[in-house]
């Protein structure tokens, strides 16, 4: 008979099941049990970023980031080969600005214009909170740890929605529970200050919480001792389906618990980027991980060719009977030699054999490899152009074809935006929905002005709505690129000339292409507001034969989706005033051929011409 075979209990922190006297324990334990499960990658992350500013980081605890223990090694070469990639990345990728858009799928009129409203808040927040700054920083935590990650939720006391840079050291997953990338626990342990905390939770119940609170991992370090800094703990678990009433969040502290409450979404306000995805669990690779094995052999064959130049001498040999003092021979500040008087034979210099030309050719070769591998080109990092590669043609094919190596990356860059725009959406609603918190609007620059957009307008039902990202402009950056794209707008828009011809020595296109889409500009920004039902009328200035092509297309646009008649009287008005436009100005034109006896004139040569066909009119 076999004998069977004991099965070790594994003790699991359900923290979400704990009453409120005990809860803040079990998050602390868990906490705990997690640091010890993971203290290699704390290792690795201090490692990281010590690679990154080319110094000794013993952790990143307390104020222990913060302390120059010396460079990594003294005897390395200064060039530090990660950082260059990494700030190559960053600037290659995360300075693309991906525009988040709401759209719908065959909605009416109606419809339509809420998702313009959820397009309009969006943008308003990420202009408010700086999202894209913030964003650059976190893309760069994913080069040098595994996650960079940015944290959205409703800041009620302030009333607005909130966007903050976490650092993944901060948070905490258990390694099975986040197995398939996706835990249904999350806890993020922040330091703060207690008098923070104190602001936060004035209410009385909580003070003994925040006066017995500690930090939960004490460093060497911890900064000047009148900050005072503490641990705030925000841990929350998802409900486990979509009635089981089981998701928590609770805000707590090492001595006591601050906040609990039910938590019904199907997400976190925790968005992470990664460079690359990992086959099993919730954090990335990063880009110093995927090359640290090539770094440590740069280093290693730094470290070599320091040491022979820093022992390399020039030896003098000399005859004892030749009467040259050695002791004057080595004081001379110019680094010469002095000149001495001597009998015998002539001195000898033999100088000692320098780096052999092998170990330079398997460093430049090593460092080539870490760009390879990481698809950056070292012209890039050193923020140069290829030899002989001037023209406009072919700096934006070159830049296309090194673009492609970043097609993955720059795609899931994209997804990112999308993914914070949803949390956007999710914190806005939350706002919205507070009882106490009521008229909510977030500034949105649009058109000639600012636009306020209410979160009460806002539809936030999910199922209406998709989200899709406006491809970011690929303009080249170098003169001579954006120069052949002047000369390639100029085939398009020959009456551009005198305005490209003031800024040939530093084309603008950008600059050039908003004075040249201006009134087109000028023309949607009125179709925009006549869609929402704002009577406009329509400036003498525009070019009214594109301005009545545009509102015709938009008009039936809008009677197709079902718009409400006083929408459609608002175009039909605009469209009135300017066939008004057009007739006054065809007969100013005929009138003054008249009066210089043009064609048609009394006394003139012959009829006036017929004039042109006029574009349709509304029905």
């Amino acid at each position: 008979m076999a004998t069977p075979v004991r099965r070790q209990k594994v003790e699991t922190s359900r923290w979400w099941e704990d009453d409120d006297s005990t809860v803040h324990s079990s998050i602390f334990e868990t906490v705990k049990a997690i640091d010890k499960q993971q203290s290699g990658r704390r290792r690795r992350y201090a490692r990281y970023l010590g690679m990154y500013e080319n110094r000794d980081i013993k952790s990143l605890d307390g104020a222990d980031w913060a302390k120059h223990q010396g460079d990594i090694d003294d005897e390395d070469s200064k060039e530090n080969v990660v950082k260059g990639a990494v700030d190559a990345a960053v600037a290659k990728i995360s300075t693309n600005r991906p525009r988040p858009v709401c759209l719908t799928n065959a909605g009416d009129h109606k419809l339509q214009a809420k998702a313009k409203k959820r397009t309009l808040l969006i943008e308003g927040v990420i202009h408010d909170q700086k999202a894209y700054r913030k964003g650059r920083r976190i893309f760069r935590d994913g080069c040098i740890w595994d996650n960079g990650i940015l944290k959205i939720y409703p800041d009620y006391d302030r009333k607005l929605v909130a966007i903050d840079r976490v650092l993944d050291d901060e948070l905490y997953v258990d390694d099975q529970d986040g197995k398939y990338g996706n835990p249904r626990s999350l806890i993020h342990g922040r330091t703060v200050t207690r008098d923070e905390v104190r602001a936060m939770f004035p209410e009385k119940e909580c003070q003994y919480a925040i006066d017995h609170a500690e930090l939960h991992r004490q460093a060497s370090g911890t900064g000047a001792a009148a900050e005072d800094p503490v641990t705030l703990f925000e841990a929350i678990h998802l409900p486990s389906g979509p009635d089981a009433g089981d998701g928590k969040r609770v805000m707590c502290t090492t001595a006591g618990k601050l906040l609990t409450e039910e938590w019904k979404r199907e997400r976190f306000p925790w968005v992470p980027w990664r460079w690359k995805e990992r086959a099993l669990g919730y954090r990335g690779m990063g880009m110093i991980e995927d090359v640290e094995s090539q770094q440590k052999q740069v280093t290693f064959l730094d470290r070599r060719i320091g040491r022979i130049l820093n022992s390399c001498m020039v030896r003098v040999f000399l005859e004892s009977a030749s009467g040259v003092n050695l002791v004057d021979l080595g004081n001379d500040d110019t680094g010469g030699f002095l000149a001495c008087e001597y009998k015998g034979q002539a001195p000898i210099f033999s100088k000692d054999p320098g780096p052999s030309p092998e170990l330079f050719a398997e460093r430049t070769e090593k460092k080539a490899s870490i760009f390879e591998s990481l698809g950056i080109s070292q012209l890039r990092a050193q923020s140069k152009k290829p030899a002989g590669l001037s023209s406009g043609v072919a700096l934006r094919e070159y830049k296309d074809t090194e673009s492609e190596r970043f097609q993955d990356i720059g795609q899931d860059w994209e997804d990112f935006w999308i993914e914070v725009a949803e949390r956007i959406t999710d914190a806005a609603e939350d706002l919205a929905a507070h009882p106490d918190i009521k008229g909510i609007t977030i500034r949105v620059p649009r058109g000639k002005g600012i636009e306020e957009v209410s979160f009460s307008e806002v539809d936030y039902v999910r199922d209406r709505y998709l989200w899709q990202i406006r491809p970011a402009s690929l303009l080249p950056r170098e003169p001579a690129g954006r120069l052949q794209t002047v000369q390639e707008l100029l085939g398009i828009y020959p009456q551009a000339a005198p305005l490209l011809a003031s800024k040939i020595d530093h084309p603008d296109v950008d600059d050039v292409m908003s004075m040249m889409t201006a009134s087109v500009d000028a023309i949607r920004y009125d179709i925009e507001r006549l869609e929402e039902g704002t009577f406009v009328t329509p400036e003498p200035f525009l070019d009214l034969q594109t301005a009545k092509i545009l509102v015709l297309a938009a008009w039936l646009r809008a009677r197709n989706n079902n718009a409400p008649e006083k929408v459609l009287s608002a175009f039909e008005n605009y469209q009135l005033s300017i066939d008004n436009m057009l007739k006054k100005v065809q007969a100013e034109a005929a009138a003054a051929a008249m009066a210089q006896g043009m064609p048609g004139a009394p006394g003139g040569p012959g009829p006036a011409p017929a004039p042109g066909p006029m574009p349709p009119t509304m029905a």
